[in-house]
């Protein structure tokens, strides 16, 4: 297999992300522009999560929550990695 095969899930990647973050703050700056939310009231952390419905809230809860999980796995692909490595060398 060539090495640049994982190209093209890596973009993929990197595409979906940024289609969930465009989701999101279209989601976000439509409701806040809707309810007309000041700046003081969004400036305490949280303060978007408890006003906002869930439909507008829930997306940013999962997407954190999957970047959590995929920096773990970097985590521990980085300490296995080198391991493998010398393991199939011998």
């Amino acid at each position: 297999m060539p090495q640049t095969a994982i190209f093209g899930p890596m973009l993929a990647t990197i595409f979906l992300t940024l289609v969930v973050c465009v989701y999101m703050y279209v989601r976000r700056i439509s409701f806040i522009q809707k309810t007309s939310l000041t700046p003081e009231q969004l400036s305490v952390p949280g303060a978007l999560a408890e006003l906002s419905p869930p439909e507008v809230s829930n997306s940013s809860d999962n997407f954190k929550n999957r970047s959590r999980s995929r920096s773990s796995s970097m985590r521990w692909l980085c300490i296995c990695w080198p391991r493998t490595r010398s393991m199939r060398a011998t």
